[in-house]
């Protein structure tokens, strides 16, 4: 009966508390030669920063690839 009676009042009241926040997130763009040292300082660094490399896309025409990072908005 004691569940019940929480579960009703938890019902009424919405639960906000128990809701889960939408997740927001920036996005950052970059191109280059993903073996150059200077790239690959770079990344470490965006990495430390809490950005997660997520794609990988080449370019037309054989040109260099772009890299497509994110993290999440605080």
């Amino acid at each position: 009966m004691g569940i019940f009676v929480v579960m009703i009042c938890l019902g009424l009241l919405g639960c906000d508390r128990f809701k889960a926040q939408p997740v927001r997130w920036e996005y950052y763009v970059t191109w280059g030669n993903p073996g150059d040292p200077k790239n690959t300082a770079a990344f470490n660094e965006w990495g430390s920063k809490g950005w997660e490399l997520v794609a990988v896309v080449p370019a037309d025409g054989g040109g260099q690839p772009y890299f497509f990072f994110k993290r999440r908005v605080p």
